[in-house]
């Protein structure tokens, strides 16, 4: 194995010295790819704070036809190009349990993937889907490879070296049974990769990589698809069924995703919107498992706490904690001390039961 290395790479060093990647060889064989996120010639959008996923946030980058997709299954930690105050260049820092996928051109397949990290003494500790890891280095044969990982890491440098696709190359699954709707999707077992058939579902709101989305018959999370809040979805998506912590969810890999919805707008997404009127439920019927990601309407509560976290009480003294998680309240917005409805996405987090008001109308003082 360490031979291998060793060939590769001085491929890898032979392929990304060059004054112009694009530039033909003179064959028909792949051109390299280098994703540089240290000196970043590209120009992409960095980050200067951490705790800032949007103006670095990476989704898809493309680089000589190679595309580089990130995946955010950690609803809290986004992936972003971000360079701190001291810190020399930028990097490409993958949140924990978040993943990326390298695609290959068409025609093509990735060979060889070394990776730098941007911390000193760091390993390249992913974990792929296929093909194998040592010393920083990928090696395997497929049109795309998806590498997932355990911790908060920051990437310097990928480089790729490509081949023409054969009859060992590796593709992406297709897709192992369907599901005709939401509760037929969440009763499938884990691992399973499902084409799951949308009417007329809704989505309910986007909390980072997680889209909540209802139809008639129950609700789901969706992860790494960019879905809007407020809009109609029909048609089918192919995804992985997932459950974490009872949480069930449609997963990016193993399999990629493949979709083709027709996206109308389902409302204004304000509360007094008939399309977007959550049903109606008592507080201890709200924190439930079966409502999580779906819109519910809670009424007649107080309000209260200080700091974003903020505590709904009815007159039964039953509590459920409200959270402005999709970022969707004013920054000066002021919380009524009471409340005649409030309607919102159900959730769960460490702290117990959640409410994700839809919008600053979608809460009704009293």
């Amino acid at each position: 194995m360490l031979a291998m290395a060793a060939i590769v790479m001085v491929c890898l060093q032979a392929c990304t010295k060059t004054d112009n990647p694009s530039t033909p060889k003179g064959d028909n064989s792949p051109l390299p790819a280098s994703f540089d996120f240290k000196n970043n010639p590209m120009g992409w959008p960095v980050s200067t704070d951490i705790t800032d996923y949007e103006t670095g946030k990476v989704t898809e980058l493309t680089v000589n036809g190679v595309k580089l997709t990130a995946i955010q299954n950690n609803e809290w930690i986004g992936n972003i190009l971000y360079k701190g105050e001291n810190d020399a260049q930028s990097m490409f820092r993958v949140g924990k349990l978040n993943a990326f996928k390298l695609t290959a051109p068409e025609g093509a397949a990735l060979s060889a993937i070394m990776v730098d990290m941007a911390t000193e003494g760091q390993s390249f500790d992913f974990t792929p889907s296929n093909g194998v890891v040592a010393n920083n280095l990928w090696t395997g044969n497929a049109t795309e490879v998806t590498f997932t990982t355990a911790a908060n890491r920051q990437i310097a440098h990928i480089n790729i070296v490509l081949k023409d696709e054969d009859e060992e190359t590796i593709k992406p699954a297709a897709y192992e049974t369907e599901a005709a709707n939401i509760a037929a999707f969440n009763a499938i077992e884990d691992g399973k990769v499902v084409k799951l058939t949308l009417t007329d579902a809704r989505v309910n709101g986007v909390n980072g990589g997680n889209s909540y989305v209802e139809d008639a018959s129950g609700a789901t999370v969706v992860k790494g698809v960019d879905l809007k809040a407020g809009t109609k979805l029909n048609g089918y998506m192919i995804g992985t069924k997932s459950t974490n912590h009872e949480i069930d969810y449609m997963g990016y890999e193993p399999a990629p995703y493949e979709t083709q919805l027709t996206a109308t707008d389902a409302s204004k997404f304000e509360a007094t919107t008939a399309t977007m009127t959550g049903s109606v439920k008592t507080i201890t019927e709200a924190a439930a498992q079966a409502n999580y990601g779906k819109l519910i309407t809670i009424e007649n509560v107080t309000i209260s706490g200080g700091g974003q976290n903020k505590t709904l009480k009815d007159a039964q003294n039953n509590t459920i904690k409200a959270r402005d998680y999709m970022g969707v309240l004013p920054t000066d917005y002021t919380w009524p001390a009471k409340a005649s409805s409030i309607t919102g996405v159900v959730v769960y987090y460490m702290t117990g039961w959640f409410i994700m008001p839809i919008s600053a109308q979608s809460i009704v003082a009293e």
